[in-house]
């Protein structure tokens, strides 16, 4: 078993027991993937046009002369990094990544997104979209328990041996996503009545205007990590006199608020996201040379996965983000050789502020202190 077995096993929440035997594996020339405004289009607008998935990858992949189930799967000729895989191939036990399933009418009408434990079905498609990240999904198929896994256009199929201990799949559903219009509180609301840099005010409230809830979400934790009072006299104010004024306090009773599906969900998608993050440290590994345009973000990520480990740990939770934080940052110390630290990346108030609040936080040694 390898990394990608081993990394999609780790997003399926299986058993450290289990171990997968490969099947197939098909690599795809991703040079001409689309850039990054053609990235933002939709699975929707992908799958509209369905005669564009005519390159078949497989058809019904088997290990040696063992048949495991019926797996037709198709890439996309314009966007290789996109495959879909027919929706009648097995009951759908689990994904990560962008996976979508789509409803086809034999009438030429549009697709239509349906709910993923609908699968199986005979007139619905699974599209597996790794155009920003691996996507990968498991079936329960009449012969086994199948892994397809798209990282990035190399599509790999596997089945899992859970050696003697059963696997409850009823654990493994997926999980909702996490609200879009999750309500968080402004940073103004936050930092009311304290003085914050400009930078920070600047920086946190940008991300809470973001569409996306994990980084809106991420900037209230990023005022929890990196908030200071900036003189004695206000430290000792909101310690003695006015403890509920404080940043931390409103933070804490906001993380405390949230009900026990928004907190799964919140987690469940800050596991998924250190997962993309791992897939870009390997790439870093695989490519160091070329490794300058991927660090950044990898920085700015993994500090945004503290903000919400923050949130998460004000809520009482948080062990399989914290688990898995320790796979990204041990893979991301291994790695640090390659990163090239330019002066404005050295003198970013940003990371100025991890590394005071947080001297052991990596991603916080690029600062010049």
């Amino acid at each position: 078993m390898n990394s990608t077995e081993e990394a999609l096993i780790r997003a399926l929440g299986l058993p450290p027991e289990t171990s997968a035997r490969r099947l197939a594996t098909s690599t795809a020339s991703v040079s001409d993937v689309a850039d990054a405004a053609s990235v933002r289009r939709s699975a929707q607008q992908l799958v509209a046009n369905l005669t564009l998935f005519a390159a078949s990858v497989w058809s019904g992949p088997t290990a040696g002369s063992e048949a495991v189930g019926a797996l037709d799967a198709r890439r996309h000729a314009e966007h290789p990094a996109v495959v879909v895989i027919d929706g009648s191939a097995g009951r759908v036990l689990k994904i990560t990544g962008a996976v979508t399933a789509f409803e086809i009418d034999e009438g030429g009408a549009a697709p239509r997104e349906v709910d993923v434990p609908g699968i199986p079905r005979d007139d619905a498609i699974l599209c597996l979209d790794a155009r920003s990240g691996a996507a990968g999904v498991a079936l329960e198929t009449s012969s086994g328990i199948l892994l397809v896994h798209n990282d990035h256009g190399t599509l790999t199929t596997s089945v899992l041996d859970t050696g003697s201990n059963a696997v409850d799949f009823s654990d493994f559903r997926p999980a909702a996503p996490l609200a879009r219009d999750l309500a968080t509180p402004s940073p103004d609301a936050l930092l009311e009545g304290v003085e914050a840099p400009d930078w920070l005010r600047i920086m946190v409230t940008e991300s809470a205007t973001s569409a996306d809830p994990l980084a809106r979400v991420g900037a209230v934790g990023t005022i929890g990590r990196l908030w200071s009072p900036r003189a004695a006299g206000e430290a000792r104010r909101l310690m003695f006199e006015t403890p509920e004024r404080s940043p931390a306090m409103r933070i804490r009773a906001w993380a405390r608020s949230l009900d026990a599906q928004a907190i799964d969900q919140l987690e469940a998608e800050a596991v998924a996201a250190s997962d993309r993050l791992l897939d870009d440290l390997t790439r870093i590994a695989e490519a160091p040379t070329s490794a300058g345009e991927l660090w950044p973000s990898v920085l700015c990520a993994r500090d945004e996965l503290a903000s919400v480990a923050l949130i998460l740990a004000n809520a009482g939770r948080g062990a399989a983000l914290a688990k898995r934080l320790v796979d990204v940052d041990d893979r991301a110390r291994g790695e640090l050789g390659s990163l090239l630290v330019d002066e404005s990346m050295a003198r970013d108030p940003r990371w100025r502020a991890v590394a005071r609040a947080e001297p052991d936080a990596w991603w916080g040694t690029v600062s010049d202190g």
